[in-house]
């Protein structure tokens, strides 16, 4: 059938189509074995692909040969600066002839020749004496104790291993104090032996230069083993307290160099506060913490009690005179006074009792005469006398007026004595009732944070604290300070003997001496209240009668909260020392960081008050009559480590621990305890980083008291009786 309308290329256009394709196809294939391989261009050859890496490191090599093979211009010879520092001296700038005015002129080549011939080395190889630095003095070491902020361990996670798993952070510690001594290290530095050829370190490489850069504190731990001689152990180096400021890891780092000096010298500029003296971390219970300078003030006690005992004592005598006085003042010109006998009296009071009262003060002579019962009788009148003569009224209104003036003279010198004793009161610190008048424990620490080689530097103070102090142990710590060394950066300058000592950037001063052993004490005490020996008992340490007659009464205190808590227990013999001790309502904080800020209290939930059970390890084991003469009762206690300990009541009454712990007891019962936060110290403390001396200028200082204290009373009131 033939088709109509559709033309032959129509109907022959696939096949068309498919020819072409196909002979491209062919085209392409016969020219992988026809035609040439493909190529790529490396510098002015065209290579194959997989020649092309060989080739390129071929010409690395070339370069690198070439590089090699090059030979460094020779340099012009330069003279040294203090050559042409002297060929300058010896060259006039112009001729002038010479002018015979004096003696000849010494040039400065013949007096550094004489320098350098008088040393023996010239100005790059001097010596110079570097001499031992003074050691920190006046070591003191003080406890601390408390309940951390919860926040804290969240600011500082390195801190949490050292707390309580869970909530009270109670903590104790140990805070140590030194004394650097700036003047004696400022003295050192710039001496210089008589008779030698080392010089002093001149004062542009340590003046400003040198600082105190770490504070390192070193311990030593008691040890005793039971039935052995106690020892100190080996020496351990405290790290840096966790979350505070500290340039050790930068100052002692390995390819330390001069060029690292600024820096260093900026960070301590602006953190010297922080380097000196690190804050201890925010408590929110317990006593806040005091440095230990001022807590050995406190623990010693007030030196001026007895002072101040007797200017109270004669406050109440003037007090009680213008008492008199006032009331002399007070009665009417014609009636009769309450002293004087027969038909007389007088202006004065009644004389002192001679026996005082229990708890007052003697009472001292009268300052009024002792008037004569029958020297008003003679002027007759309502005072006495035969009255048969009248009194004329002139003469009686002066002797009235005598009698006036009399006591406003004495008034008033009683009353500048009373302002004189104030005076002398409040010079002692008290107020007029007896009462200080500031709490030293809210004195705030004040020491200006000047250069350690600025003159008017004499002293200053540094301080550090110990928290991986075990409760129980016993220690002793010393200071081993690091500033910058003079010689650092100067190598240059030194002879071959003395370069070794310019090898670091830090020197320490001299070791302190150990401070006093202080013990850390665990988190439940004992003291023996009475004790009673067994009637049966008729030589010491020999057991006749019953064994249940021998007992002791303990008083047993357990720290929660930042506060001692007490308890009472009576003990037979074989007892362990336990009480049941009261526990207040406190509350737990949840804390948490978020994501934007720092941390915040989620949720706060009560714990109830409870009561309890708290054990010492320690066991009564006898109590005996001391053979010591009025040595009075020895209690033979086995205690946890072990050893065996004699107490004695009369003793443990005395203890100065005893007082504080139940100082602390009386204060927790009413103590507040803070919102998480709301203390100082957190991440701060006294000084702020980025700071020169911690606190911008105008503030005044943190935990400043301010004006305070009483004002005497009135002299003119009638004081209560």
């Amino acid at each position: 059938m033939k088709l109509k309308g559709i033309s032959v290329f129509e109907r022959h256009a696939e096949k068309i189509a498919l020819g072409i394709c196909t002979a491209l196809f062919l085209g392409v294939f016969m020219l992988q074995f026809l035609g040439g391989s493909n190529s790529v261009k490396v510098g002015q050859e065209s290579v194959s692909p997989g020649q092309a890496t060989q080739r390129v490191v071929e010409m690395a090599r070339k370069k690198e040969d070439a590089l090699t093979e090059a030979r460094t211009p020779d340099l012009p010879d330069v003279q040294s600066p203090l050559t042409s520092f002297q060929t300058a001296l010896q060259t006039p700038a112009v001729s002038f002839p010479s002018l015979a005015l004096g003696a000849p002129f010494r040039s400065a080549e013949s007096a550094t020749a004489s320098a350098s011939a008088a040393s023996g080395s010239a100005l790059a190889e001097q010596s110079f004496y570097f001499p031992p630095l003074p050691a920190p003095t006046n070591v003191i070491a003080a406890i601390v104790e408390g309940t951390i902020d919860p926040f804290e361990p969240l600011v500082t996670p390195e801190l949490a291993r050292y707390l309580p798993r869970e909530q009270p952070f109670d903590k104790r510690a140990v805070s140590i104090q030194a004394t650097l001594e700036a003047a004696r290290i400022r003295e050192a530095l710039s001496s210089a032996p008589e008779g030698q050829s080392a010089g002093a370190i001149p004062l542009s490489w340590w003046r400003g230069v040198v600082e105190v850069l770490d504070v390192e504190v070193v311990r030593q731990e008691w040890r005793q083993e039971p039935g052995e001689p106690g020892y100190w152990g080996p020496e351990e180096s405290l790290d840096p307290l966790p979350g505070r400021f500290s340039l050790r890891k930068d100052i002692r780092a390995e390819g330390f160099m001069p060029r690292d000096l600024p820096a260093v010298f900026e960070a301590e500029r602006l953190n010297r506060e922080l380097i000196r003296r690190p804050p201890y971390y925010s408590m929110i219970s317990g006593e806040r913490w005091l440095w230990p300078a001022l807590s050995q003030e406190l623990a010693q006690g007030d030196q001026n009690l007895d002072e101040v005992g007797k200017l109270l004592r004669e406050r109440t005598r003037i007090l009680r005179d213008i008492e008199n006085v006032q009331r002399q003042l007070s009665k009417p010109a014609d009636e009769p006074s309450d002293r004087g006998g027969g038909g007389g009296g007088g202006p004065g009071d009644k004389p002192p009792r001679a026996d005082a009262r229990p708890g007052r003060p003697f009472a001292e002579p009268s300052p009024w005469p002792e008037i004569p019962a029958n020297w008003f009788a003679q002027f007759g009148g309502p005072s006495g006398g035969s009255g048969e003569q009248g009194e004329d009224d002139t003469a009686r209104k002066e002797r009235e007026a005598r009698r006036i003036k009399r006591l406003n003279e004495r008034l008033a010198e009683l009353q500048n004595q009373l302002a004189e004793n104030d005076k002398a009161l409040k010079a002692l610190g008290y107020d007029p009732e007896g009462k200080r008048l500031e709490d030293p424990r809210d004195r705030a620490f004040s020491e200006p944070l000047l250069s350690l080689t600025d003159p008017g530097n004499a002293s200053f103070a540094v301080w550090s604290h110990d928290i991986t102090a075990e409760l129980g142990k016993t220690y002793r710590y010393k200071f081993r300070v690091w500033v910058t060394n003079p010689l650092f950066g100067h190598v240059d300058q030194l002879s071959d003997e003395q370069k070794p000592l310019a090898s670091r950037p830090i020197v320490a001063l001299a070791d302190s001496d150990w401070s006093a052993p202080i013990q850390v004490d665990t988190n439940t005490r004992y003291f023996v209240a009475s004790a009673q020996e067994s009637s049966g008992s008729s030589v010491p340490g020999l057991r006749i009668g019953s064994r249940s007659e021998a007992s002791a009464r303990v008083e047993v205190f357990h720290f929660y909260y930042g506060w001692w808590r007490k308890g009472e227990t009576s003990l037979d013999i074989g007892d362990e020392v336990r009480a049941d001790i009261a526990i207040p309502e406190v509350p737990i904080f949840d804390v948490f960081m978020q994501d934007k800020g720092g941390p915040k209290v989620r949720e706060t939930r009560t714990l109830d008050a409870r009561t309890i059970s708290c054990s010492r390890g320690a066991y009564l084991l006898d109590v005996v009559r001391s053979p010591v003469n009025n040595a009075g009762i020895e209690v033979y206690m086995r205690e946890i480590d072990g050893l065996i300990r004699v107490r004695s009541p009369a003793v443990d009454k005395a203890s100065p621990d005893l007082a504080r712990l139940n100082a602390s007891f009386e204060t927790g019962k009413s103590a507040i305890i803070r919102e998480p936060g709301m203390t100082e110290g957190l991440g701060e403390g006294i000084g702020r980083p980025g700071e020169p001396g911690g606190l911008p200028p105008g503030l005044p200082p943190i935990g400043d008291p301010g004006p305070g204290g009483v004002p005497p009373p009135d002299p003119a009131k009638k004081p209560p009786r």
